[in-house]
């Protein structure tokens, strides 16, 4: 590629993980999560460690659409690990928006509805509005599962 021959490694990670993401459009799983890890392998040489866990979202989103929900929550577990280390609060909080997603089509909804919290604090104090809707919605899909329509009217309002 342009930045092998360039030797640039930064360049290199990026384009690995913006091709992983183009293989999973593509529902190529195996050569997403190869491009995945040389991205995350290239951050790390790097001393880029603050890149990681945007692509551990990536693998744990594309887990998630394979319906492999263990490795999904694995993968979303190590991001929101490495956002908080970094104090990266608007990455652990999409973060978490995805865990929940994952806890949600496993019927886990008490786990969901944890992580759903922390996030619309962090969404909060971020002023990351977009979150906060993705998060509310998230919150009243589970209470219409549970068929607490109350609260999830009450989320919406």
């Amino acid at each position: 590629t342009y930045f092998e021959k360039a030797n640039d490694k930064s360049g290199q990670a990026t384009a690995s993980y913006g091709i992983g993401i183009t293989y999973v459009h593509e529902k190529k799983f195996e050569q997403a999560l190869d491009y995945y890890n040389r991205s995350i392998a290239l951050f790390n040489e790097l001393g880029q460690q603050q890149e990681v866990p945007k692509v551990l979202v990536n693998v744990g989103t594309m887990y998630f659409q394979m319906k492999d929900y263990p490795e999904a929550l694995n993968q979303l577990s190590r991001a929101i690990d490495i956002f908080k280390s970094f104090h990266n609060e608007r990455g652990a909080a999409t973060a978490l928006h995805s865990r929940a997603e994952v806890y949600d089509a496993m019927q886990q909804h008490t786990s969901a509805l944890a992580d759903l919290e922390e996030a619309m604090v962090l969404n909060e104090k971020n002023r990351h509005d977009y979150n906060k809707v993705k998060c509310t919605l998230l919150f009243a899909k589970i209470y219409r599962e549970q068929k607490k329509y109350d609260l999830a009217k009450e989320k919406l309002e």
